[in-house]
């Protein structure tokens, strides 16, 4: 048994802050990771997309040349050399595992499985901590749609893999997510739809920031419809058919090529068995007071996984917290 003063589940960038700082108190740190060094942030959220918003808005500048006495780009974009450019730039600032064994912290590739409180096993090794911090992130929340499932759908993950446009999109979900991805996909041709089950879109934002971001979208072509729920979904022989309800409760159905789930994200705790652990958590994730401290005294948690807010710069800070106090610091 392989034995550590502080184990760190989760390489994203809660994970990466909280192994650096509480290396600075342990000789001894580990840190798991089931997929990729980097997170979120660099694989599938704030990076890439950010890419793919300043292609989209290069490209709509294009098209308006004569506003500025240049020529007009006439052409239609050439989405798999714009999924190329987003590619590059992110494999340009790829972290590795050799980046964290060369602070002197110890690195395992796997999913954590906790066997009791201290005893963690990743692969066929078993790992006992004195301290233990949870960064394991979160993952798309698909809502139990009647027919989603059997039909199929993307979320933001799938989304970025794409190298092709769809001529006609649907999101389901009108908060940050959901808007970045109809703004990229609108920019490059798709016809968007989005829904929204609450009274308007960005719903955590001011009123006057949802009513001015729904005037621009419906300029820009995109379709909201807000206090609409998606209730089925079915296949069709020529794409993927939404039965909508308002409030009201008229319904509709449209027909897409393909439809996107942007319903919000949950804690990713996924093979983890972290009942035996005792930690208590709701259905936002794992409850932690101000030290980042779980109910269990030696557990910690950090970043998407914990009920708090979902921002990488609050991650970085809850990770720095975290690593320090678990050590003392």
């Amino acid at each position: 048994m392989i034995k550590l003063q502080v184990l760190v589940i989760g390489a994203g960038t809660a994970g990466e802050y909280a192994a650096q700082y509480a290396k600075k108190g342990a000789d001894s740190v580990g840190i798991v990771e089931k997929y990729r060094v980097g997170g979120d942030c660099i694989f599938h959220a704030c990076m890439p997309t950010k890419c793919l918003i300043h292609a989209a808005r290069t490209y709509k500048k294009s098209r308006a040349g004569n506003f500025f006495g240049l020529p007009v780009t006439q052409s239609p974009a050439d989405y798999k050399s714009v999924k190329a450019y987003k590619d590059r730039i992110i494999r340009d600032m790829l972290h590795t595992p050799e980046r964290l064994t060369a602070q002197g912290i110890r690195y395992f590739q796997g999913t954590a499985r906790f066997q009791s409180p201290h005893v963690v096993t990743v692969g066929g090794e078993q790992i006992e901590a004195d301290k233990i911090i949870i960064a394991a992130g979160s993952i798309p929340a698909v809502p139990p749609i009647p027919g989603l499932q059997e039909t199929g759908c993307i979320t933001n993950i799938e989304a970025l893999d794409m190298d092709y446009v769809p001529p006609r999109l649907a999101v389901i979900g009108g908060g940050p997510i959901g808007a970045e991805f109809a703004l990229i996909f609108s920019a490059f041709g798709a016809r968007v739809h989005i829904y929204e089950a609450l009274d308007r879109i960005l719903s955590n934002e001011d009123e006057e920031v949802s009513a001015a971001l729904s005037a621009s979208f419906i300029k820009q072509g995109i379709a909201v419809s807000t206090s609409t729920k998606v209730v089925k979904v079915e296949k069709t022989p020529s794409g993927k058919l939404i039965y909508s309800a308002d409030a009201s409760g008229k319904e509709t159905q449209e027909e897409y090529d393909e439809i996107m789930v942007a319903a919000g994200r949950k804690p990713d705790l996924v093979g983890m068995n972290l009942d035996v652990t005792g930690v208590k958590l709701t259905r936002r994730g794992i409850t932690v007071d101000n030290t980042m401290q779980t109910s269990v005294p030696h557990i910690y948690a950090v970043g998407d996984v914990t009920d708090t807010y979902q921002f990488t710069h609050i991650a970085w800070e809850q990770g720095e917290a975290a690593g320090g106090n678990a050590v003392g610091r």
